[in-house]
């Protein structure tokens, strides 16, 4: 029987976000995933099927409008909401910096760090005055290693970090934890299903967000998994 715990979670059909939704579904939260496809929130609902109800949204939160308008969608359906989870944005390998695409460099810095900040200002107010709550940004070890040819990713995650660090010291010490959960590991996912021992899962990142929910981290902090032995 699903409780009265409700997450939306951002990138919730992507390949981490899924394991995230099975895991919020899997301990009877509500996950609410904003997606422009209605394909991929059926495969999602299947992949994920637990006590606790997926509610989808149709909706393009890749645009400041759109983010906007699924916020106050899902604001006036729930008077009340505990986590949002922020796991947006996308890998990139090319050339060097130097020898870079000026295109390429605004392309990736507007899909890797930008859709954060449009989706702060979308979603955050939605948990921000409510003390008990958290807002997740999802992060890579690119926010902490140079990855030679994914230049502007590793640019854009450092930069991210200090969006949430940022944010966290503007909403003050009385609002929702706002915070970094960093996965600094290939993540097993459906569509990579190999990778080195001790990597993490896609569902080990929903378990630790759930146990983080109930530990209160570090509000503007930052919670580095490593391996699944930081679980």
């Amino acid at each position: 029987m699903a409780d009265s715990r409700k997450a939306i979670v951002l990138g919730g059909a992507g390949d981490v976000g899924e394991g995230i939704v099975r895991q919020l579904r899997a301990t009877g939260w509500t996950a609410i995933v904003p997606s422009r496809s209605a394909g991929k929130i059926e495969r999602l609902d299947s992949a994920t099927h637990g006590p606790g109800p997926l509610e989808p949204l149709m909706a393009d939160i890749g645009s400041e409008a759109g983010g906007l308008a699924a916020a106050d969608e899902i604001g006036a359906r729930h008077a009340a909401l505990d986590l949002v989870v922020a796991s947006v944005g996308g890998w990139w390998s090319g050339r060097p910096l130097l020898r870079m695409d000026a295109d390429d460099w605004y392309k990736v810095l507007e899909t890797s760090l930008s859709s954060h900040f449009h989706a702060a200002r979308a979603f955050l107010p939605l948990v921000q005055a409510n003390p008990s709550a958290q807002y997740v940004f999802i992060n890579g070890g690119a926010a902490r290693m140079p990855v030679p040819g994914s230049g502007p990713v590793c640019v854009a995650a450092a930069a991210q970090e200090m969006l949430q660090r940022v944010l966290a010291a503007e909403a003050g010490a009385h609002s929702a934890h706002i915070y970094t959960l960093l996965l600094n590991s290939l993540i097993l996912t459906r569509a990579r299903r190999t990778a080195p021992p001790g990597s993490l899962s896609a569902d080990d990142v929903g378990r630790k967000i759930i146990s983080l929910f109930s530990g209160r981290p570090q509000h503007g902090g930052t919670v580095i998994l490593n391996s699944s032995a930081d679980l």
